[in-house]
């Protein structure tokens, strides 16, 4: 048998069975979730042991911030805040295509989140000012929203934040904000607050810390 009919034959034998090419199988492979496009180092760190109500929120002046003391509260304390840009991969011939898909915010305390205690990260965006990334304890309510005043403000459908030890992780889907925040901007005054009212926005506040780095969507 010629070559050229075996081959036909063999082609003929794939498409009866519904069978793609190896080669077509290969660059179409499936994607799979990655833990990120990059693994940062936390964009904002604090000291353990000061959740203490002393960090500046104007109860005591005369106080420094961040001052670790021997009683504190573990579940408010704030040890770092991380972002970081989640990817989809795909194989093709030996190459690695990733794809965002969204991004996590991680907020790593000293010990594991309770009922009691309302956690919240904060950023700037160039489309909000105040970009808040929220979880009330007491409600197992997770927010993220563009806080344009006490009262008043856009939220956005994330799905519920999951808790992983002593830390809690912001999900944001590429699709969540549309527009309002795009692969490529940064945000810019990160830091992370934790108080025991979801309402009293001033006190109390157990812990807080701030951060002049930045992070940019898609790195």
């Amino acid at each position: 048998m010629r070559r050229s009919t075996f081959l036909s034959l063999v082609g003929l034998l794939g498409a009866a069975v519904g069978g793609p090419s190896l080669l077509a199988a290969s660059a179409h492979a499936a994607a799979v979730p990655a833990p990120g496009c990059t693994t940062p180092k936390p964009q904002v760190t604090d000291v353990a042991g000061d959740a203490n109500g002393i960090n500046g929120q104007a109860i005591e002046p005369s106080a420094p911030d961040n001052m670790p003391t021997p009683v504190d509260i573990a579940a408010a304390d704030i040890l770092s805040v991380r972002f970081a840009t989640t990817c989809s991969v795909v194989h093709v011939h030996k190459r690695v295509i990733k794809t965002v898909t969204g991004f996590t915010v991680t907020l790593h305390l000293s010990a594991a989140p309770t009922p009691g205690l309302f956690y919240r990260v904060v950023s700037s965006s160039p489309n909000c000012a105040s970009l808040w990334f929220e979880y009330d304890a007491n409600l197992s309510a997770t927010t993220l929203r563009c806080a344009t005043s006490v009262t008043g403000n856009t939220s956005y459908a994330i799905p519920k934040v999951t808790i992983s030890g002593s830390s809690i992780v912001w999900t944001v889907p590429r699709a969540a904000m549309g527009s309002d925040l795009k692969v490529g901007q940064t945000l810019s005054g990160l830091g992370a607050q934790t108080r025991g009212n979801a309402v009293a926005l001033v006190a109390p506040q157990w812990d807080d810390a701030a951060s002049s780095t930045t992070w940019t969507y898609g790195s």
